[in-house]
């Protein structure tokens, strides 16, 4: 009943797939209920829109078919999308530890949990930008106004405050325009921060589609050349990730999160395909 209650929470969100549900109903025979998971899975990869909920649901499914080299690479793909996403980077870290290997090297996920989405942070950049330049342009013009009362025409709030010695009226009025002043670089640094973490999102997309992801699909050895004659390079075993360089015929060139470089096969890795639609 346990297993049946977890099996149940793990599918959750993508029950509208009616290979799913065939599979939950014969949860019983695990050999049939992993056949149907897998073609859900497969249904859900060639037609699903590319979304981090997408690969969130692609790698429940590739679990519950008994793939989990398969299921790390959707959340892998998925974090690339959205590399703050919390649900993705604790499914991701929950499959990893279902492997066990002592030989497993895994890379971080780029980013941090909880990391803004891109359009949040191209919508606040937006906003602060304008109300910081909005904001020194108001500054400006009411340190004209009062160096105009005053009988002193100034650029800016400093010389205001010079001038203004005498006159606490002339004071309050220039301690304002620096408060005002400290509004809109307040302003300028949170662009500066949204600024800065949109491009680190978008050189995050960059690397995966120059450099993307791989995933071993079963214990093999990574060899020093693009056939199988070549010397080995080093073991790999189930789920090791790697990022792919470049692809010659049927054969991959790999990099080892350690540096190493070599050759596997195409059919040993999972490497991700494009939904259709």
């Amino acid at each position: 009943m346990r297993g049946a209650l977890l099996l149940m929470v793990i599918v959750g969100p993508v029950l509208g797939n009616d290979e799913f549900e065939r599979g939950v109903e014969a949860r019983d025979r695990p050999a049939l209920a992993r056949q149907h998971f897998a073609r859900a899975a497969d249904r859900l990869a060639s037609h699903g829109s590319q979304t981090p909920e997408h690969y969130l649901n692609l790698a429940k499914a590739r679990y519950l078919a008994d793939e989990l080299p398969e299921a790390i690479l959707a959340c892998r793909v998925g974090l690339a999308l959205r590399p703050g996403d919390r649900e993705l980077r604790r499914q991701l870290a929950w499959l990893r530890q279902q492997l066990r290997g002592p030989d497993l090297i895994f890379e971080s996920p780029s980013g941090f949990p909880g990391m803004p989405h891109a359009g949040w942070l191209v919508l606040v950049f937006t906003v602060a930008y304008v109300a910081g330049w909005m904001i020194q342009g108001a500054v400006k013009i009411e340190a004209f106004v009062i160096s105009f009362r005053a009988g002193s025409v100034s650029d800016g709030p400093s010389k205001i405050v010079a001038h203004a010695s005498g006159s606490e009226l002339r004071r309050r009025m220039a301690a304002r325009l620096q408060n005002t002043s400290r509004l809109s670089w307040i302003c300028f640094l949170i662009a500066a921060a949204t600024g800065g973490m949109w491009l680190w999102q978008h050189a995050i997309r960059t690397e995966e589609t120059r450099s993307p992801l791989a995933v071993v699909r079963a214990d093999t050895r990574l060899l020093q050349g693009n056939g199988p004659s070549f010397g080995v390079v080093r073991a790999l075993p189930r789920g090791q990730e790697l990022r792919v360089q470049l692809q010659r015929g049927d054969w991959v060139q790999v990099r080892h999160p350690q540096g190493a470089v070599g050759w596997l096969p195409r059919e040993a890795l999972a490497v991700h395909a494009k939904p259709q639609g």
